[in-house]
């Protein structure tokens, strides 16, 4: 009979702890205890089966069968070692790794199928296991049956017996090269983008130190760039910029490069080349793609440094340069920064200047609307075009044009001021020009108007002159317009009697008391006398000033005349009589209101010329006629007289 374990857990374990006593050399059972056995055993969940050995032999097999299916249906290397260099089993997976059926690997020596480089290797990690007695973890690049060099995760346990000696060996292999190719991959480019990473970390360092220059910055970048790259030891860098060149030392230009355009203000400025002195693998490309885009990154930041470092030059050259002031002043009025420009406008240095108040300089009276123009400010809102004054150094004020906007969250404002002093001043006096120009305007306006006036009284009195010989109606027409255009209270025309040689009015205006009328006078005497005779005009500003004859005394005074012009009235060289202009005020007029006096003047004398050959032609035809009937009258009496004598 045959005494066969059956149990939930590993009962050959169990069983060689539990029946090791009742085992003989020849491994069969002798005599057992059912009773104490089958106690012991059931503790362990184990059951006990008796049967014949044809029974037993065939479980034996079905059992061998069931775990041979099973080891050879995984894909994990499965065997066990004998010894240190001899196969026992094997399963499919190793057979075929080996590239021989299982059978032809069972019970043979390692040498059979292996290299010897391999097989020193592999029993020198065998006789680790057997001698330590322990299980091992290791990793073996073995050939396999292509020729393939792969890379197994070998796990050794060993078999001890009851005596603690090792019977056989357990294997279990794991093919990983392709995991192991991975990680080798990802280590790699975790190293390549370390590389990369530290490029860019040491590239923006370097863009932020303190005195920053851009000769220096182009210098240590190229200097940075090789060590990024995967072969360093063959890679160089150039950077070229506007025709000038920042190469790391050895550099050559060679086919295998990769270049990147460096563009600031939206234009080509230079490129970024990388070379590698040899082609350091000609299976692939020298280049990752990974590294081209590193490459751009920094060419882009490098395009964007220049670029901003242009613009700073600019800035400063304006700053430095400008004319207007420029600067910085916080919110509440005091002033961050400025430019050199402030002491060419106002006199004070920079640093005078700097840290003070613009409310300290401004004039007072444009304190106010400063005021509120930093309010503005001060709610987000742009200055734009907004005067003020400003003390110099010397005391003076210049006027000042600002533009001011706001950086709320930096707390201040930039500012560009222009010195617009002579701006106001031309300006005030090309106001004052026009105000002066509309004077003049309205002078010349006037000036026309009145020759206007004036052109249209000689048209009228040369109407009146031409329509009518009567001399009453021409002097009205003179002496309204005498009054009317010239301004004055008074005017009156007299006539020279020359059978008396005396003056005598024949026409006036003005005149509400006294009747001229009732007033004549000698040839010589007053005024009116003495312009006659000396054919002068006479101008008496006040006559309470001049001593005034007993003819006109009574007539100045009963109307209240104080101010007198007199002009002969002469024409064809003989004095036909005076116009007089009275005023109750000093009168003292110009040339041309004199002027058109002696126009009026001289057509009143005009006027009375033609009256007086009119009425002298009247006369004479008068005369004529009478001469006429007179010598008739004689022709006819002497007829009569005639023919009474005959």
């Amino acid at each position: 009979m045959k005494l066969l374990l059956i149990g939930e857990d590993d009962g050959t374990r169990v069983l060689e702890n539990k029946l090791q006593q009742c085992l003989d050399a020849s491994g069969e059972i002798t005599t057992i205890s059912l009773d104490n056995l089958g106690d012991k055993l059931r503790a362990e969940k184990f059951d006990l089966v008796l049967m014949d050995n044809k029974q037993a032999e065939e479980m034996v097999v079905k059992y061998t069968e069931d775990q041979a299916l099973l080891l050879d249906n995984i894909e994990t290397q499965v065997w066990y070692l004998k010894d240190e260099q001899t196969y026992g089993a094997v399963n499919k997976a190793h057979a075929e790794f080996m590239g021989a059926e299982k059978e032809e690997l069972a019970h043979k020596n390692l040498y059979d199928f292996m290299d010897a480089d391999e097989v020193g290797g592999c029993i020198e990690g065998n006789k680790e296991v057997f001698e330590a007695k322990r299980q091992t973890h290791t990793e073996e690049w073995i050939k396999n049956c292509r020729g393939e060099t792969r890379l197994l995760a070998i796990t050794k346990t060993p078999k001890l017996n009851s005596h603690g000696k090792v019977e056989y060996v357990v294997c279990s292999a794991e093919d990983i090269t392709d995991q192991r190719q991975m990680e080798d991959a990802l280590r790699k480019r975790e190293e390549e983008r370390t590389k990369e990473l530290n490029l860019l970390y040491s590239f923006f360092l370097l863009l932020r130190q303190e005195g920053y220059d851009l000769e220096k910055t182009l210098a240590e970048t190229a200097k940075l760039l090789p060590p990024s790259f995967q072969h360093p030891q063959l890679a160089c860098a150039c950077i070229t910029l506007m025709e000038r060149q920042y190469k790391t030392k050895g550099y050559q230009n060679t086919p295998w490069k990769i270049s990147s355009t460096l563009k600031a203000q939206n234009q080509q400025i230079g490129t970024i080349e990388v070379c590698y002195l040899e082609h350091p693998d000609q299976d692939r490309e020298p280049f990752l793609k990974e590294e081209k885009i590193m490459l751009d990154m920094v060419t882009e930041e490098l395009g964007q440094v220049i670029e901003r470092n242009w613009l700073e030059r600019e800035h400063k050259r304006i700053f430095e340069l400008s004319m207007d002031m420029i600067g910085y002043a916080d919110i509440d009025g005091k002033i961050i920064e400025v430019n050199p420009a402030c002491e060419k406008i106002l006199g004070w240095k920079q640093e005078e200047f700097i840290g003070s108040s613009f409310f300290d300089y401004i004039h007072p009276e444009d304190q106010d609307a400063t005021y509120k123009a930093t309010e503005k400010l001060a709610d987000g809102e742009p200055v734009e075009g907004f005067t003020n004054r400003y003390r110099c150094k010397d005391g003076s004020y210049r006027w000042l044009s600002w533009n001011s906007y706001p950086e709320l969250d930096l707390h201040r404002a930039f500012f560009v001021a222009r010195d617009i002093t002579y701006a106001m001043k031309a300006k005030e006096e090309l106001r004052n020009a026009h105000d002066r120009l509309e004077v003049k305007v309205e002078e010349r306006t006037a000036d026309l108007k009145r020759a206007v006036k004036q052109v249209q009284a000689l048209r009228n009195i040369d109407m009146a002159i031409t329509s009518s010989l009567d001399l009453r109606v021409i002097f009205k027409a003179i002496l309204d317009e005498v009054t009317s255009l010239l301004n004055v209270d008074g005017a009156a025309i007299m006539r020279v009697d020359p059978n008396t040689a005396t003056l005598h009015y024949k026409a006036w205006r003005g005149f509400t008391v006294a009747n001229p009328r009732d007033f004549s006078m000698s040839w010589g005497e007053e005024f009116a006398g003495r312009v006659a005779m000396n054919r002068e005009v006479v101008h008496i500003p006040d006559l309470k000033e001049k001593e005034q004859n007993v003819v006109q005394r009574p007539l100045m005074e009963q109307e209240g005349f104080i101010s007198y012009y007199a002009v002969p009235l002469i024409a064809k060289g003989y004095v036909q009589g005076v116009l007089e202009v009275f005023h109750t005020q000093s009168l003292n007029e110009g040339d041309e209101w004199l002027n058109f006096l002696e126009t009026l003047a001289g057509q009143a004398s005009v006027a009375i010329d033609s009256a007086e050959l009119f009425n002298k032609l009247e006369r004479s035809h008068v005369e004529l006629l009478q001469a006429y009937d007179a010598t008739i009258e004689g022709w006819a009496y002497a007829l009569d007289l005639k023919d009474k004598e005959t």
